[in-house]
């Protein structure tokens, strides 16, 4: 099973118990081309009961918030100088 399926599978676990998410409330959002939108929500992942599985699945991604991580292979964070 890979990281998507085993999201997947946890999702669909999560959905019986009747809880989502904070993702599901504004889905464009965790995956926007807007660097604003993913810093506003990664933050929002804090807490989810998913938040290990997702994190393994954005493993395999190159865009989006996943598990509270921003894959964004566009943003490259500013090196520092000593």
């Amino acid at each position: 099973m890979n990281a998507h399926e085993a999201l997947s599978l946890a999702l669909a676990d999560l959905a019986e118990t009747r809880h989502r998410p904070p993702c599901t409330a504004e889905p464009d959002a965790w995956t926007s081309d807007q660097r604003a939108d993913l810093e506003r929500t990664a933050p929002l992942c804090a807490g989810c009961p998913l938040l290990d599985p997702c994190r393994d699945a954005g493993e395999l991604e190159d865009h989006g918030v996943w598990g509270g991580v921003i894959r964004d292979r566009r943003y490259r964070p500013a090196e520092r100088t000593a």
